[in-house]
């Protein structure tokens, strides 16, 4: 356990702080991108891989658009994170690849995979027979995104209480 040693004056004690709550903020985001890959295997990847295609997960496949994003707009930059999609980190559709993510002859619809997924209208359309097809399979009427967010409160609220407490600081 982290301990704050003696503190000379207010100036040190807010480096301290900051530094905790800097080691804080990133193990959550950490915990956090980690929980929602599992998520991940739990509905997108659950349905056994199809036979034209192969899945790259965290290769250029739908793993790999999940990332933390840190935000720089802000006075308190570093403490800012969200989970965020980016598409352009998927492989692009091509003939070698079965035109994976959505492609067809002259589309490419990488950008929009994180919505087409967790819709059940747009995955029937745009997803591989026996792929990620977790929503049409009658077990789950919610996407991905929204089964995730469910809980989610609570889980931070958890792994905040955890990390903290590594530094010796508890609620009250």
């Amino acid at each position: 356990m982290a301990s704050i040693n003696y503190i000379a004056n207010s100036t040190q004690l807010n480096k301290e702080l900051q530094t905790i709550l800097g080691d804080v903020v990133d193990a959550v985001c950490n915990t956090l991108l980690r929980d929602f890959q599992q998520h991940l295997n739990a509905t997108i990847y659950a349905a056994p891989e199809g036979k034209e295609y192969k899945r790259f997960k965290e290769n250029g496949g739908f793993y790999s658009g999940w990332k933390i994003k840190e935000h720089q707009r802000s006075a308190i930059s570093g403490y800012i994170k969200s989970l965020a999609f980016d598409g352009g980190a998927l492989k692009a559709p091509s003939y070698d690849n079965h035109l994976a993510h959505g492609g067809t002859t002259g589309g490419d619809l990488r950008g929009y995979m994180a919505n087409i997924l967790n819709d059940i209208q747009s995955n029937d359309i745009y997803s591989y027979a026996g792929g990620a097809k977790y929503l049409s399979d009658g077990t789950n009427s919610e996407g991905y995104w929204t089964s995730y967010l469910r809980d989610i409160d609570k889980k931070v609220e958890s792994w905040l209480d955890a990390e903290f407490k590594k530094h010796g600081i508890v609620r009250g």
